[in-house]
């Protein structure tokens, strides 16, 4: 389709080891052929050195949607223009040499989980992702994107009290970021294990805070991770009579709750 008697509708990003897979992909969200669709390479992909520091590429695929004859005489009269856009507050072209747009939520989540997989690949295990973005709990916080391990046996991805699922987090955050040249806020889970573990610490927290009301006295909790602390004083930042405060150095820094 060419570009005559058309503007320019819905546009997906999405990634893959070569151009042409990641065209497949964003092609089949958009339920669209090749002669229905723009495509822009926002990123070519490269092998790296023995597999490492590989980058997918990356595309922009934006549907070409036909305009009604007697539409078109606008565009006879109207002034040439690089770049159509159907938003008319913006109706400026973006200048050639401009950095592209930031990668989408769904392509930051497809290129995360694929870096997941082929990790756990050369670890030599057999597992799945489920990968999905968390909204945040409050507005001053932003979401996170949970990629969750699925399969049998994975109780060594998890490690003792969680060390190795934390090693694996690091790793990912660390790829991902260079990938993509931003931070993600990404979370890596095994079969739901933080998620567990969360509720878990929930409900000690509230029997806690429970404690410390009847006896007016402070309790001290175990030595946590960061995130594990977290959980905590959200759980209790609203418990009427209680209030939270972390003491100690690392590793063992504790939450301890007193009355209020």
């Amino acid at each position: 389709m060419g570009n005559h008697g058309v503007v320019r509708g819905k546009s997906v990003e999405a990634s893959g080891r070569t151009v042409e897979e990641a065209v497949d992909k964003a092609l089949a969200r958009l339920n669209r052929g090749r002669d229905e669709v723009e495509i822009e390479v926002l990123r070519e992909p490269s092998s790296g050195i023995l597999g490492f520091g590989a980058r997918d590429a990356i595309v922009r695929v934006t549907e070409l949607v036909p305009v009604p004859a007697e539409e078109q005489v606008v565009d006879v009269v109207s002034p040439p223009s690089h770049h159509v856009s159907q938003a008319p507050e913006s109706p400026r072209a973006e200048p050639e040499g401009e950095p592209s747009a930031p990668p989408s939520r769904q392509a930051i989540l497809e290129l995360s989980r694929e870096l997941l997989v082929e990790l756990l690949t050369r670890m030599h295990v057999i597992a799945d992702v489920q990968a999905y973005w968390a909204e945040p709990e409050t507005p001053n916080e932003e979401a996170t994107l949970v990629l969750d391990i699925v399969g049998d046996d994975l109780g060594l991805l998890i490690g003792r009290r969680g060390s190795t699922l934390r090693e694996i987090q690091f790793l990912m955050r660390l790829m991902v970021g260079r990938r993509l040249g931003q931070r993600v806020n990404l979370v890596v889970d095994v079969e739901g294990y933080k998620r567990r573990r969360a509720e878990t610490l929930r409900a000690l927290a509230l029997e806690k805070a429970e404690q410390v009301r009847r006896t007016g006295r402070p309790v001290y909790l175990r030595p946590m991770q960061a995130y594990e602390r977290r959980i905590v004083h959200l759980a209790l930042r609203n418990e009427p009579g209680v209030i939270t405060r972390s003491t100690g150095e690392e590793p063992r820094r504790r939450v301890g709750i007193f009355p209020a």
